[in-house]
């Protein structure tokens, strides 16, 4: 019989961290490597093109850099030499990124299992992962940085509830090396940091961690990572930080108090796109367990021993060794629930003192997949009971689904956006593109990061610079290369005079006159579909430019004024200088 004072859940708890209870699931890691492999697969047969992010990898990955733009520069390192190794492929492309996104899910499991000693939280907690929106999809969709950086912050974790357990010289390190390869991955990394630091100050066994002289080890590692990049940002600070101050000031209307409220709208927006289906479904778990909708409850056994807390719930107590261990099990598992409790909570406040300031007006979904990571296994160390296995079972399953519906929305999204629904960078034949450029030039421009990614693709011998990119390569061009401008707008490129001029882009020294024969080629991109009442409309990349508002295009297939395919219109010209 149980003790009055002792609540249930903490039975349920300590049957879970019974020994004898431990279930080990060796079949998990084998799921994982197989689902990220399938995605490898299906990325690589999708469509030869690449999209936006993976375009910019393509491009930055023909320099080696301490810094390239608005973006740290880890994830184009390790891209780089992936394509050093495999070749500059989309395949390249899609292993690394799975690599990270596997690595995410294993660090989950491998994080809520150190801290159990237990499988069955662990996969609950890495499966959970699966339904928030942001990880099971956009990362697979479109993104690079962004999946780096949310691997990190687990890493982060892991090595932080790693060492409290066993702390060594290799612990600290492995924690400067995760803080440091994070700042590297993402600038909003440092929210993690501080939040992780702060919740391990306030808990008595991670404070002693940190007050260990052994943590100098940590700093020194982590700062030696960054300098060289911290130096890149301070002479290019307005590239670094220019394009994410604009976006996160793009709601703002010149009064403190309508900053504020339009910032509170946008965080809250994004946290219920990132965590509503999450939420609801570990909330639907725990209320349906809690009234007996799924199986029949689980009874507990009859030598379930001593409770911890001091209830006893049982006639004879365990031995003491098992005593120990399930007690220092109990005692990890509080702590790590206290870790990432705290660790979220402070980067929540620290949001909303961004929006406070009323600097913080817009907020994207993708900044928040670093945090939002973490919520799962918080909610799996506070809801025990979401370990039990009818409970497990059903999460497991939803997980799966989520996983056989993520493989096949990838290899049908280029197939559907042909069919008009959505245009889509994917769908364009840049091959035929690339394929117009008579002779392999020396150098080619292109009108922006996206068309360079794709041209850098099927042109490897040759050197890709972009206009909206332009302190990227274009001083090593020599002033007998041959210029050829690729682009998706009628214009003069801005960069023509500068190639024209010998003395490099960006110089007006007085020089000799020289001329130069440039080739300018305008790409007219498919489902170009003129809205009714227009005489004219421009068409970059599958987004309907005009002075009024964007439109997504819907083509009619019956109308004449829908492009057949890609057409490319080339123009000849000469620059004189």
């Amino acid at each position: 019989m149980t003790h009055p004072e002792q609540p249930c859940s903490n039975l349920r708890l300590r049957r879970s961290l019974d020994p004898a209870s431990v279930e080990h699931l060796r079949w998990l890691p084998l799921v994982a490597i197989a689902y990220f492999s399938f995605h490898v697969v299906a990325r690589w047969i999708a469509s030869p093109a690449v999209d936006y992010d993976e375009s910019e990898l393509v491009f930055l990955s023909q320099w080696f850099a301490a810094g390239y733009n608005s973006q740290p520069p880890m994830y184009t390192w390790v891209q780089s030499a992936a394509f050093s190794l495999l070749g500059c492929s989309v395949f390249s492309l899609a292993l690394v990124k799975n690599l990270f996104l596997g690595a995410t899910f294993v660090a989950i499991f491998a994080t809520v299992r150190l801290a159990t000693r237990d499988d069955r939280p662990a996969a609950v907690a890495a499966f959970g992962t699966l339904t928030i929106p942001q990880i099971a999809w956009e990362s697979h969709r479109d993104l690079s940085h962004t999946v780096a950086v949310t691997f990190f912050a687990v890493a982060l974790v892991y090595t932080v509830v790693r060492l409290a357990r066993r702390p060594s010289w290799t612990g600290y390190a492995m924690i400067g090396l995760a803080a440091g390869f994070g700042m590297l991955s993402k600038y909003n990394f440092a929210l993690v940091i501080v939040g992780v630091l702060a919740a391990a100050v306030s808990i008595p066994r991670y404070r002693a961690r940190v007050l260990d002289r052994r943590f100098a080890l940590t700093v020194m590692l982590a700062i030696g990572l960054v300098t060289p990049h911290a130096n890149w940002m301070i002479g290019h600070l307005r590239l670094a930080s220019s394009k994410t101050l604009t976006t996160m000031r793009e709601q703002a209307d010149g009064g403190w108090l309508a900053d504020v409220a339009a910032g509170s709208l946008a965080l809250i927006s994004c946290l219920l796109g990132c965590l509503a289906l999450t939420l609801f479904l570990f909330w639907l778990f725990r209320f349906g367990d809690r009234m007996g909708w799924f199986a029949r409850r689980e009874a507990l056994p009859p030598d379930a021993g001593t409770d911890p807390t001091g209830g006893r719930h049982s006639p004879g107590p365990r031995p003491s060794a098992d005593r120990s261990q399930t007690d220092q099990a109990w005692t990890d598992q509080v702590e790590l629930g206290r870790l990432l409790g705290r660790t979220l909570s402070g980067i929540l406040g620290m949001l909303l003192l961004m929006i406070l300031s009323g600097h913080a007006t817009e907020f994207k979904n993708r900044w928040l997949q670093p945090f939002v990571v973490l919520v799962p296994a918080f909610l799996v160390m506070n809801w025990p009971a979401l370990s039990r296995r009818y409970v497990r079972s059903r999460m497991l399953v939803s997980g799966y689904v989520v996983m056989a519906t993520v493989l096949v929305a990838i290899v049908l999204r280029p197939i559907l956006s042909d069919d008009g629904m959505k245009p889509n960078q994917l769908n364009i034949d840049f091959r035929e593109l690339a394929e117009q450029i008579r002779e392999s030039p020396r150098v080619v421009v292109a009108s922006d990061m996206r068309i360079a990614g794709n041209l850098r693709l099927r042109l490897p011998r040759t050197v890709v610079l972009s206009e909206d990119h332009p302190h990227l390569g274009h001083r090593s061009v020599s002033r007998d290369a041959t210029v050829v401008f690729v682009g998706d707008r009628v214009h003069e490129p801005r960069l023509l005079r500068d190639f024209a001029d010998p003395a490099g882009p960006g110089h007006r020294d007085s020089v000799p006159s020289t001329e130069r024969k440039v080739t300018w080629q305008a790409v007219e991109i498919p489902y170009s579909h003129l809205p009714e009442g227009s005489e004219s409309a421009t068409f970059h990349l599958g987004r309907f430019v005009s002075p009024g508002p964007e439109r997504r295009l819907r083509p009619d297939r019956d109308s004449e004024s829908v492009a057949a395919g890609t057409k490319f219109v080339s123009e000849a010209g000469t620059v004189d200088r």
